[in-house]
């Protein structure tokens, strides 16, 4: 039988609670209230497609119309972009990390030599900045199992589009930008594994 995918509703509305019951709740980002309480400055994208090539062509579909909204002053500030369970090469989270290098490799470059990454094709490097979460991200450097992860963990596998001068703006405007990783990590261990992790099944199953 077919594996049974959610709806792309029920992907969104998952996303919507997760953002809300959590990122928002918990403060893990504390700019993404703002952005939430600004009509319209945040979008919801849920890329139902199976094949990871039509996957990357909608999401530089997206990254153009930010980067043009950016220089013509349009109202997305930010998008978040939900690939569905439908594509199943990125419900695999090593395949999905190979999928955001593609988009952004610069975690992967020595120095500042020009990167073959979509962004760089795209000319957007220092315009956009593109985070990634996962149901199953780990860290590279962190201790398995540790519940710091779970900062970077959605209910599906979603690419978050952010516009750099909103990024600067929002990090001139805090007064601790860099005590932020480490009073998450120090949040996610106070939660715990286990409710974090039926949090985000709960998410999945609505």
């Amino acid at each position: 039988a077919a594996a049974h995918h959610p709806s792309a509703e029920s992907v969104e509305k998952a996303t919507v609670q997760w953002l809300e019951k959590f990122i928002i709740a918990e403060n893990v980002c504390p700019f993404a209230k703002n952005v939430r309480q600004e009509e319209k400055s945040m979008k919801i994208v849920v890329c139902e497609h199976e094949n990871i090539e039509l996957v990357l062509e909608d999401f530089i579909g997206e990254l153009r119309q930010i980067a043009y909204d950016s220089n013509e002053e349009g109202i997305t500030k930010t998008v978040l972009f939900v690939i569905s369970p439908k594509c199943e090469f990125v419900n695999d989270f090593d395949n999905f990390l190979d999928f955001a290098n593609i988009i952004d490799d610069a975690a992967l470059q020595n120095g500042d030599a020009r990167g073959e990454s979509v962004l760089d094709q795209l000319d957007l490097r220092g315009k956009v900045q593109v985070v990634s979460f996962h149901p199953d991200f780990i860290f590279s450097e962190e201790k398995l199992g540790d519940p710091g992860a779970f900062t970077n963990r959605a209910p599906y596998p979603l690419l978050h589009i952010l516009r750099e001068k909103d990024v600067t703006e929002a990090v001139n405007s805090h007064p601790n930008v860099r005590g932020i990783p480490k009073a998450n990590v120090e949040r996610m261990r106070e939660i715990g594994n286990e409710s974090l992790k039926r949090m985000l099944d709960e998410l999945r199953s609505l």
